[in-house]
């Protein structure tokens, strides 16, 4: 839900993505740098990270797209009581 995002992923450990950095201890960001320079010099490792840190992406935006899409839904379906409402009131 969109309320509380969702910051887990399901591909595993990535130098990308940065959830997985952020878990990275201050301490190992030296190792981090040097894995990093490693995978920038090997193409495609680094294409298949970056493939699945877009793909993780956008099934994260369908599912908020898809509640937002409801959320909207809903909404216009209160405004247009509310102005049945308001109009039964007035008659």
């Amino acid at each position: 839900m969109a309320l509380r995002p969702r910051r887990s992923t399901t591909t595993p450990q990535s130098l990308i993505y940065f959830g997985s950095i952020a878990d990275i201890a201050p301490a190992a960001y030296d190792a981090y740098l040097e894995e990093f320079g490693t995978l920038l010099q090997d193409r495609t490792r680094l294409i298949r990270q970056i493939g699945s840190h877009v793909w993780e992406s956008s099934l994260i935006a369908k599912v908020k797209y898809d509640w937002v899409d409801r959320a909207l839904l809903l909404l216009f379906g209160a405004l247009l009581m509310l102005g049945v409402t308001a109009v039964a009131a007035v008659v």
